[in-house]
């Protein structure tokens, strides 16, 4: 690169890392935008959650009971945000889907299925975004925990 009359090298330096940056910033937004400006209808990649998984906390979300913060929440057939929450650390732990984890252990499409039934009972009853589910340190572990466990929670499901 030819250096400019009156610039010195740091400056050209730091307006070509700028360029690639903003170059490769718009990356993944230019992945997910196809050639005719539609966006993808799919997850492309689901990020690795490598902490370890319990089957027996999945065994029991199965069965509505959600060991969560010390405290054994038993909400039975019922949606767990339909009924009271033990404490405000057990309903973050709740609302961050940091459980949906375990689910991973048991590997069938019926587990599947009821961690679908659960996220799906969470959007319906809390898209006010006020509460508990919307403090920022929630949000980021909800849509971790979503981003990660995808392929777990959409297996054997239809596209809509």
């Amino acid at each position: 690169m030819a250096q400019r009359q009156g610039q010195g090298l740091p400056v050209l330096y730091v307006r070509e890392t700028s360029r690639r940056w903003r170059k490769h910033a718009w990356l993944p937004v230019r992945v997910a935008i196809s050639r005719f400006g539609r966006r993808q209808v799919r997850l492309l990649v689901a990020p690795t959650d490598l902490r370890v998984v319990d089957a027996y906390v999945a065994s029991e979300s199965l069965e509505g009971r959600f060991p969560l913060a010390g405290r054994l929440l038993d909400c039975g057939c019922a949606s767990p945000f339909t009924v009271e929450l033990p404490s405000q650390v057990f309903a973050a732990k709740l609302h961050s889907f940091s459980w949906l984890r375990h689910i991973r252990a048991s590997k069938t499409a019926e587990a599947s299925a009821h961690a679908r039934a659960i996220l799906d009972s969470w959007i319906k009853l809390n898209g006010k975004r006020s509460g508990i589910g919307w403090q920022p340190a929630v949000l980021a572990q909800r849509i971790i925990a979503w981003l990660s466990h995808s392929p777990v929670v959409l297996q054997d499901c239809e596209p809509g």
